[in-house]
């Protein structure tokens, strides 16, 4: 997993679990542990490979759940 330069406030599985519900979605467990560890936020490094076809892609930021802080 890549390392993040900001993360947003820690969340609980409870709030995971109020998120899931009140939206009726299931996040995979890879999501939940990411949110669970960072709740999102700005990662170090923004470029990512898809694939060798797909190529590279950039990600300037992941929402987390709850407010988020603004930098």
């Amino acid at each position: 997993m890549t390392k993040m330069s900001s993360k947003n406030p820690k969340i609980s599985l409870q709030d995971i679990k109020q998120f899931e519900q009140e939206y009726d979605v299931t996040l995979p467990k890879q999501y939940v542990d990411f949110l669970l560890e960072y709740n999102g936020g700005y990662p170090q490094e923004s470029n990512f490979r898809i694939s060798d076809d797909e190529g590279e892609s950039l990600v300037n930021k992941f929402y987390g759940i709850g407010d988020m802080k603004i930098i």
